[in-house]
């Protein structure tokens, strides 16, 4: 009888032959013993065996499998969980300023992952542990660090801004992760939009931070979309300072309609007094 259609469950070996000794079935790979109840001996019996010796059969048996020490295998999955929190760490030394829990917020998010499969994306791994730890930092209610490690660590891993980015956002989805902005951060990056697109100089800042002062002050559009009062008043201080820009524009940047806007614009005008000295 052809005992290679036994597979050993330590070494996935088909090196399986029957010791008389022992009574049982054996990898000649690793040395590791079959139990009685997984594999049986269907050959025909040589010798006949009374209950004295099969007492001291079963004990060596025992003792030989207690002896035996069993190999561990570390799947791929636990091998790129490791790997991963490797690098996680190295990202220490760049951001010093990094905190133990958005690192172990980074293991958590990397847990994750793995276990809906999506370590297998051909993602630059140190681009995926610096996406992973960003988004632990803002999880936990941090701002995405500015310094110049974070520029150094993308360097030494040969990656930029916009690989990090696109990781961010993508891991963001898959893992269903949702960031509550902060209202000043929500302000800052819509002017900051506003900005770029139409430029901007030091008397058109200063009119937009006291316009928004004295519009918080009077409560002019409460219950209404933040970025809709963020809208009219960016465009009364373009256009007070002539700049060239319409409403229509000016909703586009700010992804709203024109006319909310228009009436945002409408009602400031009428309660806000504004003098410009010229």
């Amino acid at each position: 009888m052809d005992m290679n259609k036994y597979k050993c469950p330590l070494c996935n070996s088909y090196n399986v032959r029957y010791d008389r000794e022992l009574n049982g079935y054996v990898c000649t790979n690793c040395g590791y013993v079959f139990p009685n109840q997984l594999v049986l001996d269907s050959r025909p019996s040589f010798k006949e065996i009374n209950s004295e010796e099969k007492d001291k059969a079963n004990h060596r048996v025992k003792h030989i499998t207690t002896i035996i020490a069993i190999p561990t295998y570390e799947t791929k999955e636990e091998k790129f969980i490791k790997s991963m929190r490797v690098l996680i760490d190295e990202i220490r030394e760049f951001l010093p300023t990094l905190k133990d829990n958005d690192v172990k917020t980074a293991y958590t998010l990397l847990n994750r992952l793995v276990y809906n499969g999506i370590y297998k994306r051909k993602w630059r791994r140190g681009a995926l542990a610096l996406a992973l730890v960003l988004l632990s930092i803002r999880l936990n209610g941090g701002r995405t660090p500015r310094n110049s490690g974070l520029d150094k660590y993308l360097r030494k891993i040969g990656a930029n801004r916009r690989e990090v980015r696109r990781i961010y956002k993508e891991i963001k989805e898959i893992l269903g992760v949702k960031i509550r902005q902060r209202a000043e951060d929500e302000e800052r990056e819509l002017l900051t939009k506003f900005y770029q697109k139409f430029g901007f100089d030091n008397n058109v800042r200063e009119l937009i931070r006291s316009l928004y002062s004295e519009v918080k002050r009077l409560k002019i559009g409460i219950g209404k979309p933040k970025k809709t009062v963020i809208a009219a008043i960016v465009y009364i201080a373009y256009k007070l300072y002539e700049y060239d820009i319409t409403q229509k524009d000016v909703a586009k940047v700010a992804e709203i309609t024109e006319i909310p806007l228009r009436n945002m614009i409408r009602d400031i005008l009428q309660r806000v007094y504004i003098e410009i000295l010229v």
